[in-house]
């Protein structure tokens, strides 16, 4: 099995089998990513802090058949402003599920990953207006991804 090492930003993850987790992530290089983290479900699992929603995080990934594994996982950023403040994090989410949804999986798109990293960190601050920031985010990933109007 090959590994490579991406960061990339955890857009949301779900349960999967008894203890395991298939987690989303966008990254620079590779785009939208679904890995398995084995034992994830798990109580004492040593990755399943580094790999919350709105979380920047580098992960060691191995090639798999269905899904990539994530062996390793340590967040580099957490947005903890962002995490306290409700309608930063309401207005992370509609980012999040803006990019899940108009990306595909394997499709690498840089400026849609910076876009996505620049919006949080504006909205993990505590002195800065939130409300006109997702929608410039969701013009910009429009415009990137092709969907903008003329």
């Amino acid at each position: 099995m090959a590994t490579y090492l991406v960061e990339g930003i955890v857009l949301k993850y779900f349960p999967y089998r008894d203890y395991d987790r298939i987690f989303t992530l966008y990254t620079k290089e590779h785009g939208k990513i679904d890995a398995i983290g084995r034992g994830t479900g798990k109580i004492l699992s040593k990755l399943v802090g580094h790999l919350q929603p709105v979380t920047m995080s580098r992960c060691m990934l191995a090639e798999g058949r269905r899904w990539d594994v994530l062996t390793q996982a340590k967040a580099l950023h957490t947005y903890p402003v962002l995490h306290q403040n409700i309608e930063a994090l309401a207005l992370a989410g509609v980012a999040i599920e803006a990019v899940d949804r108009l990306t595909k999986t394997g499709q690498e798109e840089p400026l849609v990953y910076l876009a996505l990293d620049e919006l949080f960190k504006k909205l993990n601050s505590k002195h800065h207006q939130h409300g006109t920031l997702i929608y410039h985010f969701l013009w910009q990933l429009m415009t990137t991804l092709g969907f903008a109007p003329l």
